[in-house]
């Protein structure tokens, strides 16, 4: 039974950077922090996200990973409902075992559709596909709709191509999200499965002034004969009593995957968040367990692997061990 270690980070605006200027110091720290993941995991396949902002490969990301990871497969601008927004998606394979994979087809990107699912297949037909679905209401049925036509796909001219593996940025909470998705014909199981211990992949930092904001909304919802201050007074008072001025952060587990069900597994996302009180007191959050709700913060940090991280998403990593 083979193993395979899986990266996928949604990397946010990891941009082509311009040959003509210096490196940007975005691009510089997320470099760092990828390299240095894949120094110390050593996955065969790597997906990114948001490697830019439209489906065109990053070509400075391509140059700066030659050495030892070569491209498979990128999001590609071909239909979709607005090509401006399909933000790039990339898939690499460690250069020792490139030769052990190849895109052999596209899922189609319908006219309807914001972002394509890139996939890969082993030198024995078995299917990785990775995703980083539409971010809206629409998510889960688009995750849903792709890994079952994927499944309709697993019996052509006498192979059996079995999915394997459906992971990326899902953009539903997994809690939200389906346990289990059959496949037809086979009526296999792709079990959800969520990486690590720490309960999330995604840290939002939001301002005071949203929560002020948000208990103006729920104040006049819930309110009988209307809410008498505006929506600005309202915030005001808030800001000068019931709510400090600082930050939120709100934790929620995006970035995780589907695995078959004859599959073993198991995953890790070095998460961690960095935050100083109103008094000045620095604390570390580790488990999803250790947030409070709207509690306000001088400052939050996102922490991966000891450095500050430029991105809401965390990078998440699987092994598994197939048929």
């Amino acid at each position: 039974m083979p193993t395979v270690k899986i990266l996928m980070w949604n990397t946010q605006h990891l941009n082509n950077q311009n040959v003509r200027k210096p490196m940007s110091e975005a691009y510089e720290e997320k470099l760092d922090a990828l390299t240095g993941t894949l120094m110390m995991l050593k996955p065969e396949i790597l997906a990114l996200f948001e490697v830019g902002t439209t489906g065109n490969p990053n070509l400075k990301l391509v140059d700066d990973l030659k050495g030892t990871y070569e491209l498979k497969a990128s999001l590609s601008q071909e239909g979709g409902l607005r090509k401006s927004t399909t933000l790039g998606s990339m898939v690499f394979v460690r250069n020792d075992v490139a030769d052990q994979y190849s895109e052999k087809f596209e899922l189609p990107l319908g006219d309807q559709a914001i972002r394509a699912t890139l996939l890969l297949s082993d030198n024995q037909d078995n299917l990785f596909a990775f995703c980083h679905a539409n971010a809206s209401y629409k998510a889960a049925a688009q995750v849903r709709d792709d890994i079952q036509l994927l499944g309709t796909l697993q019996e052509q001219d006498g192979k059996i191509k079995r999915l394997v593996f459906f992971g990326g940025d899902l953009n539903t909470e997994a809690s939200n999200a389906a346990k289990s998705i059959t496949l037809n014909p086979s009526k296999e199981q792709m079990l959800r499965c969520t990486p690590g211990k720490a309960g999330f992949t995604h840290i939002s930092v939001r301002t005071s002034l949203s929560l002020a904001k948000k208990l103006y909304a729920e104040e006049k919802k819930n309110a009988y004969g209307g809410v008498q201050l505006s929506e600005s007074d309202y915030v005001n008072y808030c800001m000068g009593s019931d709510v400090a001025f600082g930050d939120i952060a709100v934790p929620s587990l995006l970035d995780y995957a589907y695995i078959n069900e004859n599959c073993e597994w198991d995953s890790v996302c070095h998460a961690a968040v960095s935050v100083k009180t109103l008094s000045d007191e620095v604390d570390t959050f580790k488990s999803v367990h250790h947030f409070k709700p709207n509690e306000v913060y001088n400052t939050v940090e996102r922490i991966y692997l000891g450095k500050v991280l430029r991105s809401d998403h965390f990078p998440v990593a699987y092994r598994v061990t197939y048929p």
